[in-house]
C-alpha cells in the first residue's frame, strides 16, 4: 500500500505562528510564578491543548477564571476587542496576541467597512471564536452571520 500526503497538509501558517509564540512565552516565563492563561484553546486541536497544559498553559472558558497579574495569550482565532480590553482592565494581565495574521486582516476589514457605514456579512459558524471575534470589530452593529442558505433567504 502506498500512502500519499497532501502537498498542503499540516498546520497553516497562522497556527504555526501561534504555537511558536506560545512556546516562546512558556520558555520566557518559566519559573516566573505567574500563570499563563488562554480563553479557549490556542488552536482547535485537543492533543496540542493537552501538551500545552502539561507545560503550564491554563485554558479557561470564562474571562472571570483568568487570575490577576498573570499572562494572557489571545488564541489564534482572535477575540473581540471589548473582551480583550475588559480582561486587560479587570485582571491587570500582560496580554500576548497570538491572533493569526489572516484573521487580523479580516478583523481590520470588518472594522473599516463598519466605519464606512457598510453592512457586513460574515460567513461561518455563529458560535465559532473567529466569527465572534470578527463580529466584535463591527462598531456600527450592522452585520449578519450566514451559516447556511436559509440565512441568506431570511
Amino acid at each position: 500500500m502506498e500512502i500519499k500526503i497532501a502537498e498542503y497538509s499540516g498546520y497553516c501558517f497562522g497556527v504555526k505562528k501561534a504555537l511558536k509564540l506560545t512556546e516562546e512565552i512558556i520558555k520566557k516565563y518559566n519559573g516566573d510564578n505567574r500563570k499563563i492563561f488562554t480563553l479557549g484553546s490556542i488552536i482547535n486541536n485537543p492533543g496540542v491543548t493537552k501538551k500545552l497544559a502539561k507545560k503550564g498553559i491554563i485554558t479557561v472558558e470564562k474571562a472571570e477564571e483568568i487570575e490577576k497579574n498573570s499572562i494572557f495569550i489571545i488564541r489564534s482565532h482572535g477575540m473581540p476587542p471589548d473582551l480583550v480590553n475588559k480582561i486587560r482592565e479587570l485582571k491587570e494581565v500582560e496580554i500576548i496576541d497570538a491572533t493569526c495574521p489572516f484573521v487580523k486582516k479580516t478583523q481590520t476589514s470588518a472594522s473599516n467597512l463598519a466605519k464606512e457605514g457598510c453592512f457586513v456579512v460574515i460567513i461561518g459558524n455563529k458560535n465559532h471564536p473567529e466569527v465572534l471575534g470578527i463580529k466584535g470589530y463591527i462598531s456600527n452593529k450592522k452585520y449578519m452571520i450566514v451559516e447556511n442558505e436559509e440565512d441568506i433567504e431570511n
